[in-house]
């Protein structure tokens, strides 16, 4: 069973972040995802934590393997530690 509420979902807090690999690296991103999509889906057009507009998302198995972004893991660390009190 689904257990979901503003915070937590199975007990993983949960961010208004999300992953995206996009331009050979994961970026981090506050766009909104498509309804009922876990991930953006490849092709779609993101903004980036590390302020990069239009980044193409590419959802395949190997972009989720390509290094972080450091500049978006900063932002994203930054937000979670905030959230998390």
């Amino acid at each position: 069973m689904l257990v979901r509420d503003n915070q937590t979902i199975w007990g993983v807090a949960m961010y208004s972040f999300h992953w995206v690999p996009a331009n050979a690296a994961r970026h981090a991103s506050t766009d909104r995802r498509p309804e009922g999509a876990l991930v953006y889906p490849s092709g779609t057009a993101v903004t980036t934590l590390c302020g990069k507009v239009d980044q193409i998302s590419d959802n395949s198995e190997i972009a989720w393997l390509w290094s972080t972004c450091p500049e978006c893991y900063e932002a994203a660390l930054r937000m979670a530690r905030a959230a998390d009190g």
